[in-house]
């Protein structure tokens, strides 16, 4: 989730992110299957 603002120390941040054992994913969908909606 996204607070729609930049992080204010990016240090801090990678700290916490490896403290807790966290990762970020991007996920880039070549096709969608499904049912429109």
């Amino acid at each position: 989730a996204s607070g729609g603002k930049e992080h204010p120390d990016w240090d801090d941040y990678d700290r916490a992110m490896v403290e807790d054992k966290r990762a970020a994913v991007v996920v880039v969908p070549d096709r969608v299957y499904g049912t429109a909606v």
